[in-house]
């Protein structure tokens, strides 16, 4: 045991208690939040508990933990901390993230989680309150690091989804460009053929495009190789999965395929083949709102949703004449997709940072500076 750190039952370190019942037609109005397995579910004009608290959800949603810097009422679908027992309540909220609720619920033949079990786990604690503070402290700046990343995000997809309204429908034009838009079916715009229905041996030289390849994104996502050429797709196609899986609102997206010699399309999938139109504008055009909402009203069937040729074929959608406005639009739209990915990935690494330092700090494998700990 790392010294100056002790092992402990989480009881005597959190106790648990359940929340308190509260129906709908009890409620009043007020500024209180009320606080289920799943966070804030509406408020009231009376708490139960004082803050600063800490929640977890008892059923439902299970393995959350809630901060609460605010009175607050917590429901009976919860568990919340009745007693820290002179820990830190912040270090607390991040220890509770690294116990698997999970593993407890039902384990007494009642679903749910029963406290009494959780009490019982083991965890390793610091003795003195600074350096649970200094680890809370650390963590939560983290934590404030992946908050602000988020919210640079939503604002960045707020503002590609506005670019896409306006540029994709020639409501807003690009500086220079003045030439009247048309409208015409992707059958006139575009080749359509299906993939190959015939099972391919697996390994080998190909990706292979399928039906969960095009992501509701309209990312390209691939898993497994072929060396079966046929079907190869060739940079500028689209690939558009003809099928609905699982309910993802994947059908009638579209995923460009950027390189030649590297892909290969599976049943269940049409690729299409630009005449004349920029594949990426038509990328980007096939997959805003309109669009898209357009060819998935279009699918039929009843245990799984299929999008037929003639419906892909007869979509409408509108363009610019001028292939040099067409470019323009998809450089757009490119730059904002590209600054929106590269930003996502500052968000998993920025994730990924904190799940290492809570594996270290929460475990007293590594330790804080002493000066950073006052």
């Amino acid at each position: 045991m790392t010294a100056g750190w002790q092992k402990r039952d989480l009881g005597t370190v959190a106790r648990l208690q359940r929340g308190y019942d509260l129906p709908s037609r009890l409620r009043c109005r007020g500024t209180i939040p009320i606080v289920s397995s799943s966070g804030h579910s509406g408020w009231h004009d009376r708490a139960m508990v004082k803050a600063p608290g800490v929640v977890t959800g008892r059923y439902g949603t299970i393995g959350e933990v809630f901060f609460e810097d605010h009175d607050f009422w917590p429901l009976n679908t919860t568990l919340w901390v009745s007693n820290f027992h002179g820990y830190d309540e912040k270090f607390v909220y991040y220890l509770l993230q690294t116990v698997d609720f999970a593993t407890h619920s039902g384990k007494s033949g009642v679903p749910g989680v029963n406290r009494n079990d959780i009490h019982k786990e083991i965890v390793c604690v610091p003795v003195v309150v600074y350096e649970q503070r200094a680890i809370a402290t650390a963590l939560e700046e983290c934590d404030e690091w992946i908050a602000s990343l988020e919210r640079i995000i939503a604002k960045k997809q707020a503002i590609r989804q506005s670019l896409m309204q306006q540029l994709l429908t020639g409501r807003s034009r690009l500086l220079g460009f003045s030439r009247p838009w048309r409208r015409s079916s992707l059958g006139e715009l575009c080749l359509l053929r299906s993939g190959s229905p015939k099972p391919r041996v697996e390994g080998g030289r190909y990706w292979v495009i399928d039906m969960g390849s095009v992501t509701r994104d309209a990312d390209l996502i691939v898993t497994r190789k072929t060396n079966d050429a046929s079907g190869l797709l060739c940079q500028g196609e689209l690939v558009m999965p003809k099928d609905d899986i699982g309910g993802g609102n994947i059908i009638g997206r579209t995923g460009l395929i950027e390189r030649s010699n590297q892909y290969v399309l599976a049943d269940h999938v049409y690729a299409l083949t630009p005449r004349s139109t920029s594949p990426a504008f038509l990328n980007f055009a096939i997959n805003s709102y309109e669009v898209n909402a357009s060819l998935r009203a279009q699918a039929t069937g009843s245990a799984q949703l299929g999008l037929s040729r003639l419906s892909v074929l007869s979509q409408e959608v509108d363009y610019p004449g001028d292939v040099e406005e067409q470019l323009a639009i998809a450089q757009v739209l490119t730059e904002a997709t590209d600054e929106i990915a590269g930003l996502l990935q500052c968000l998993c690494k920025a994730q990924a940072i904190k799940t290492g330092m809570m594996q270290q700090l929460l475990t007293g494998r590594t330790r804080l500076p002493m000066e950073a700990a006052v």
